[in-house]
């Protein structure tokens, strides 16, 4: 018998993945750092509105990036060593390359069906900023 349980499987990394860039992208694990916030200070350093906020650290902690206790967020052990930029073993600068990567990702449908690219990273006609801008971000993770 055949079950959908990898088909599920795909399907439910893709929120936890998401949440982890957008906890990146914000900073929020180097703005914790070794301390512990609730949503509304954390959401006032960030300048982001913390009831928005709050259902993304608890989806932060429900895939074990965060901790929360009596309100207080604060890192888990891999977010500490792995996702706090101000540690040497930080790994997570990719996030504006996973942006750029999983962007063109979402677009392989559209482009198969035009027969051509439709996220295009052609560099050849781009100027020295465009290039730079790409370089930075494949940085993080050389």
């Amino acid at each position: 018998m055949v079950d959908s349980d990898r088909i599920d499987k795909l399907i439910a990394a893709v929120p936890p993945a998401l949440a982890l860039r957008a906890g990146l992208d914000l900073g929020i694990f180097t703005r914790l750092g070794g301390s512990a916030m609730t949503a509304f200070s954390l959401g006032v350093a960030l300048k982001i509105e913390p009831d928005r906020l709050s259902r993304l650290l608890y989806a932060l902690a429900s895939i074990g990036l965060l901790e929360v206790k009596h309100g207080q967020f604060r890192n888990g052990a891999e977010a500490a060593a792995f996702l706090d930029a101000s540690k040497p073993a930080y790994r997570g600068g990719d996030h504006a390359l996973l942006r750029e990567l999983w962007g063109a990702d979402l677009l392989t449908a559209e482009s198969l069906r035009q027969n051509r690219p439709a996220a295009l990273h052609d560099f050849s006609e781009a100027g020295p900023e465009a290039a730079a801008a790409f370089s930075r971000m494949l940085a993080p993770g050389g």
